[in-house]
């Protein structure tokens, strides 16, 4: 209990790093120049997504702590081999969606990308090799990095802003490295790349075509609608941004609890899961819903209004992706790689359908909101439909 207590602790200070970092960005800038950073910024946290399914899983099975630092040190390796792609993927097409327009923020975002993604490697590792005080120590010198600065803030750029979060972040890197005595191994890291374990390349999957949906709406909100329809999403995001705490709680956390377990205790753990998700979406989505206007406008700035407007369907959504990430858990742990593949795809369909179609056929950012909230509805039932046929077809 008290490891998983740090890891809930750590989950707080990643996420309140970044979200410092998206406020004060977000009161640096005007409505619509925010609203293309946060397209960069929505391809950063794709590829940070697609890192952490990809090289998080598989740290997260591994069941000993031998093993667990051995595939650290090869998912550091992979993530060093892949960090000129990583840059590029999120500089081209943020850069093309967005015209070239605020470049030196595109640039910075993207320059920061392979240290978020070693970064959050190392704290898989740390957290599967059951020292959770590592992660927490890496995570809170970015947070306090980030907090130092927040009182002179208003008097700086937000290049000056994002160039001390991406040094923060080296700095979080570099504590984490010293504190598990791993480093790179670039040999294991080319022989992962090259064979990619099954279930591990399932969840990446099922992050590439669930995040690459997400973006191609976010793109067409700002292409047919405008930009600033795009930072009301990211705003709203970021309001309900702490809820990602609990899902990378289950992810980083209780996935190598359940992967140490015996299967047929997959059901329960679960649905138990499921209920203390859920329990906790319903309280957060409640207080953001109540936030005054002027907190509001304190956290986002001209964003705010934008933001207000959406935000009940955002909790909708976020009611939907923690009962996935339940379901999804179980998937994981028994393998189902094939199901994984299934869910997602459909999933990832119907939310690049409906998000377009909203934003093309309607032009209103709210019916684009409410179009996400119903296709995340849909990938719990699936997810739990795929998991229920799984344990009865163990079971017999």
């Amino acid at each position: 209990m008290r490891q998983r207590l740090v890891v809930v602790a750590d989950q707080g200070a990643s996420s309140l790093s970044n979200l410092l970092a998206v406020v004060l960005v977000a009161r640096a800038l005007g409505e619509q120049e925010f609203g293309r950073f946060a397209i960069a910024y929505a391809i950063l946290v794709s590829a940070l997504g697609v890192s952490r399914s990809w090289f998080g899983t598989s740290i997260s099975l591994r069941t000993t702590r031998e093993a667990v630092r051995a595939e650290t040190a090869a998912s550091l390796g992979a993530l060093s081999v892949l960090s000129p792609l990583l840059l590029l993927v999120v500089m081209v097409p943020a850069w093309a969606v967005t015209d070239g327009r605020d470049a030196v923020l595109t640039c910075l975002v993207a320059v920061s990308t392979p240290v978020v993604c070693l970064q959050d490697a190392l704290r898989f590792g740390a957290v599967a090799s059951r020292r959770p005080g590592v992660a927490l120590a890496s995570d809170l010198t970015w947070l306090l990095a980030m907090a130092a600065i927040f009182p002179v803030a208003n008097r700086l750029g937000a290049a000056v802003l994002l160039s001390a979060w991406t040094a923060a972040a080296v700095a979080a890197l570099l504590v984490a490295l010293v504190g598990l005595r791993v480093r790179p191994d670039l040999r294991a890291g080319v022989r992962a790349l090259r064979s990619i374990d099954r279930t591990s390349g399932s969840v990446a999957y099922g992050t590439v075509v669930m995040q690459g949906a997400s973006i191609l709406v976010v793109s067409a909100v700002g292409a047919s609608i405008s930009d600033a329809a795009a930072g009301s999403i990211r705003g709203a995001g970021t309001l309900v941004g702490p809820l990602n705490v609990l899902l990378a709680f289950v992810n980083l956390a209780l996935t190598p609890a359940l992967a140490r377990r015996s299967r047929s205790a997959d059901r329960r753990f679960c649905l138990l899961t499921a209920t203390g998700v859920l329990a906790v979406v319903i309280v957060w989505g409640a207080m953001v819903l109540a936030l005054p206007d002027r907190w509001g406008t304190a956290l986002l700035g001209d964003t705010w209004d934008g933001a207000r407007s959406v935000l009940p369907f955002t909790v909708l959504e976020y009611v939907g992706v923690g009962l996935a990430a339940a379901w999804t858990l179980g998937l994981k742990v028994r393998g189902e790689a094939g199901r994984l593949i299934r869910q997602k795809t459909v999933v990832a369909m119907l939310t690049a359908a409906l998000g377009v179609t909203a934003a093309l056929a309607v032009g209103e950012v709210r019916a684009v909101s409410l179009a996400l909230a119903v296709s995340a509805g849909v990938g719990a039932a699936v997810g739990w439909w795929h998991l229920r046929i799984s344990i009865v077809r163990t079971t017999g």
